[in-house]
């Protein structure tokens, strides 16, 4: 029994505390950052997501992946992408994606965000269109 109540009292003391916050956030813009330029009136889905640092990845033998570049049509040549696999080599990844440290057996395509969100395989256009905040042109 007292091993029982030490134990109860080694988790209690464990627990984890409610963080407060502030009710106001405060801007982590430093005090001399310049808006944001406004994106061109004609932008198109694929130069938006490059221009937000959204980024495919794929391979030359991923179907899925070819797919989802069709259906960009020819705005595709925008679409930041990634071959991870250019030779049909399913062994030994271009450094890009190992970089990005991508699960070579599974993850095509696979989508990484700039807040570091990995969405792993085909996604609608209007998906990445509100996604993102890009136009769907």
């Amino acid at each position: 029994m007292p091993i029982r109540i030490a134990i109860l009292l080694l988790a209690a003391s464990c627990a984890v505390q409610p963080v407060v916050t502030s009710a106001s956030p405060k801007s982590t813009a430093p005090p001399s950052a310049k808006p944001a330029p406004a994106p061109p009136k004609d932008e198109t889905l694929g130069q938006c997501l490059a221009r937000k640092g959204v980024h495919l990845y794929g391979a030359s033998w991923c179907h899925p992946c070819h797919q989802q570049l069709e259906w960009f049509g020819d705005d595709a040549k925008h679409v930041p992408f990634t071959d991870c696999f250019p030779t049909g080599d399913t062994v030994i990844a271009v450094p890009a994606c190992q970089a990005v440290d991508l699960d070579m057996t599974s993850s095509y395509p696979t989508w990484i965000f700039p807040d570091g969100l990995r969405v792993v395989g085909t996604r609608s256009l209007k998906w990445l269109a509100t996604s993102t905040d890009c136009p769907l042109r």
